[in-house]
């Protein structure tokens, strides 16, 4: 008889209701059912539970006492503590990376950039999240720093990514070609340009967030 891997169930769970919630499909404010939740993906309430918990440690749901859990709405000074956190810890490690990252890893990174600009080419933001995230962790993960890594997954860049791609001014292509800098630093093993860049590219599209934001008097994202 097999033995039923309640973690990986759990995780399971996790990752989809995450992905319900950095697409788009859970709104902010929406109330997540664990009852519904349990029956739609034929799983125990408890599993959910267990999810739903790890879900709000991460900061993508929250729980109301007497009233249930709820898609965390998020404000701007969440926003901008999620990038200032993003540009200590990152341009750390793009600055680690250029001395140290492997021929294989930085072929990894050029794929995640040309999958990023063929999924921006066809309008595709899931997908053009995906290898975002993909290509900035290829990096966190050449730092050789596992404090870092750590660190870096508690961000949960995801969702911020997601976010910054559907409220920028810029098109989905702009946004892909401006990982090409970084690429350019780490490939010339230029540690402090490779920093520079990092701090430019984060930087520049926290303060355009926010500043559209507050333009639009708008407290939540």
């Amino acid at each position: 008889m097999d033995v039923i891997n309640k973690k990986k169930l759990k995780d399971e769970v996790f990752a989809s209701l995450q992905k319900a919630i950095v697409e788009g499909e859970l709104k902010p404010g929406e109330r997540i059912v664990e009852t519904k939740i349990a029956a739609d993906m034929g799983v125990s309430q408890a599993t959910v539970r267990e999810a739903l918990k790890e879900l709000e440690f991460y900061g993508l749901t929250e729980n109301i006492s007497y009233q249930g859990t709820y898609v965390k709405r998020l404000t701007k000074s969440e926003l901008k503590e999620a990038y200032d956190a993003r540009e200590v810890l990152e341009e750390y490690a793009v600055g680690e990376a250029a001395k140290r990252i492997t021929k294989s890893r930085l072929q990894e990174a050029h794929t995640f950039i040309e999958k990023m600009n063929e999924a921006a080419e066809k309008g595709d933001i899931g997908s053009f999240v995906d290898y975002d995230v993909h290509f900035h962790e290829t990096i966190i993960c050449s730092s050789g720093n596992k404090v870092i890594e750590k660190l870096w997954n508690l961000v949960n860049v995801s969702l911020y990514t997601h976010v910054t791609a559907n409220l920028s001014e810029r098109t989905l292509v702009n946004l892909s070609r401006r990982h090409a800098s970084i690429y350019k630093a780490l490939e010339e093993g230029d540690s402090e340009g490779a920093r520079h860049v990092m701090h430019q590219h984060l930087s520049e599209l926290r303060d355009e967030i926010l500043a559209k934001m507050e333009a639009e008097g708008e407290e939540d994202v």
